[in-house]
């Protein structure tokens, strides 16, 4: 399922990492940005091909937040996973992004996102297809 990664790596028990999260989502309101372009980072799995977010001083509040009351900092810029493989060339991601931007009419993504909650998920040694998310927490 397509979504940005606030944090990649938090350990602890599920209730440790739910109140964290509950505490960052208690200073986070939804948040509106846009998907700006498509990327890939070569030979990174699970950055193999993403939309980057635009940075807005809303995401840049959750960054502080996120250092903050977990004690860890994001990796930024935020982004949204959009596939993981190592299947594909540079040729053949660029050629699918150039498709994607020729449907869309430019040269850039320029999809408005809204994010409305924050979901504790379970992936620490676990292919994409078996993490799972037992808790979502509205942001208000």
């Amino acid at each position: 399922m397509p979504h940005v990664t606030v944090l990649a790596e938090l350990r602890g028990s599920l209730t440790d990492v739910t109140s964290i999260a509950g505490k960052l989502a208690a200073r986070t309101s939804p948040l509106q940005t846009t998907l700006t372009t498509i990327e890939w980072t070569p030979g990174e799995y699970y950055r193999s091909f993403f939309a980057l977010v635009a940075e807005t001083e809303a995401l840049a509040k959750l960054h502080r937040d996120t250092c903050e009351i977990a004690g860890e900092c994001p990796r930024r810029p935020y982004h949204l996973s959009l596939m993981y493989t190592d299947r594909l060339s540079n040729a053949e991601r660029a050629a699918i992004r150039d498709s994607i931007y020729q449907q869309r009419g430019g040269q850039g993504f320029g999809m408005e996102l809204l994010l409305t909650r924050l979901q504790v998920c379970s992936s620490s040694g676990l292919p994409p297809e078996e993490w799972t998310c037992p808790v979502a927490i509205a942001l208000h």
